[in-house]
């Protein structure tokens, strides 16, 4: 792994930043997150060299600035949740309700109440009751808009990426951050139009931002929206 350092503007003013440079072979075009504990990745495709890597990240200083300023402390899930009560799915925002110290963890839903109740005895058990109620739903959202797109997908895999909200495979394997649940229905719909859009565009270029803006109008300002918002929400741990 490969590093470089940069001077940005932090809220406590003037710093050097470590950006940490990963190789990737089944990358075709660069990514850069923050993760939760404020660490800066970039990944790569292998075959680039690291002086494109690194013209990659000089180019992308504004973004890191405001990304920087936006980030948060870790906060646990269940706090984030007691005092947030509240994730998005089926084009509608769930009241959530919380029961710790469960013996076995559950969930039970009210569809027509638009609740959630989830049953939990730790912080990571709570967190696999949210990821496997935002993979059914946002599995099946995926499928929406890929149809509606004429679009498809092998599968959909939720999981930790840190700081990065979604990615796709060259296999056809779409990722997303399981902090997606939390987000409104607008924006999960954006990332998910964004990486369906690579399946066609495997890159960030004109012709994929026009593509884009076809099968999501506004995703210029919804990724600035996202952009906004991702500093509070990658915090939850």
């Amino acid at each position: 792994m490969d590093e470089f350092k940069i001077s940005l503007s932090t809220a406590d003013g003037k710093k050097d930043v470590l950006v940490r440079i990963k190789s990737r072979p089944r990358t075709r075009n660069f990514n850069m997150w923050i993760n939760s504990d404020g660490e800066i990745t970039l990944s790569k495709p292998s075959y680039t060299p690291k002086s494109e890597a690194v013209e990659f990240i000089k180019s992308n200083v504004g973004w890191l600035e405001s990304q920087l300023r936006n980030w948060k402390p870790k906060t646990p899930v269940s706090v984030w949740l007691a005092e947030n009560p509240k994730i998005y799915a089926d084009a509608k925002e769930w009241k959530v309700w919380l029961r710790p110290e469960s013996t076995t963890p559950f969930t039970v839903e009210d569809n027509l109440k638009s609740e959630v109740v989830f049953a939990f005895n730790s912080e990571e058990s709570l967190k696999l009751l949210i990821v496997k109620f935002a993979t059914e739903r946002l599995t099946a959202a995926a499928r929406r808009i890929a149809d509606a797109a004429g679009l498809s997908f092998k599968r959909l895999s939720i999981r930790d990426q840190g700081g990065r909200w979604a990615s796709m495979s060259t296999t056809g394997t779409l990722s997303l951050n399981w902090r997606t649940i939390f987000l409104p229905e607008e924006l999960q719909t954006y990332i998910l139009s964004h990486e369906l859009a690579h399946t066609v565009f495997m890159n960030h270029s004109v012709s994929f931002w026009i593509f884009l803006n076809k099968i999501c109008p506004g995703a210029k300002k919804l990724d600035k929206k996202l952009s906004d918002m991702s500093g509070r929400i990658f915090s939850i741990c």
